[in-house]
């Protein structure tokens, strides 16, 4: 309808929806998002742009930091940890090396879109 979604939950949490909801998020991340054969009609997301400043001491900080200023909300710590193993980084690591890889980078921000806290409404 014109007004959209209604707001019951059988509308919104589906498998379907939530597969959706991660594709979007990697994609988004990735800027894949759009036709990736036409430069201009690709929806664009600079990642360093959300990076904070002066940037935090490690990779647990930063994700933290990420977590806050991109889905606002704060992560807990075991998630982060399980982040940080998911692309392959030491939590305790200088936050560098997580912000100087834009792979890295692209996939916890996904991650972070495609968590949990960040898709309850």
């Amino acid at each position: 309808t014109p007004d959209g979604y209604p707001d019951i939950a059988p509308y919104w949490v589906s498998s379907d929806g939530l597969l959706t909801r991660w594709s979007v998020a990697g994609r988004l991340a990735r800027n894949q998002l759009g036709d990736v054969s036409v430069t201009t009609d690709r929806v664009r997301v600079d990642l360093t742009a959300v990076l904070p400043s002066p940037l935090p001491g490690t990779v647990n900080e930063l994700i933290a930091q990420l977590a806050s200023a991109v889905t606002n909300f704060a992560i807990p710590a075991v998630d982060i940890a399980d982040l940080c193993a998911a692309v392959t980084l030491t939590g305790s690591a200088a936050a560098t090396t997580l912000s100087s890889n834009a792979t890295k980078l692209a996939l916890v921000v996904g991650l972070l879109l495609s968590h949990p806290n960040f898709q309850r409404r």
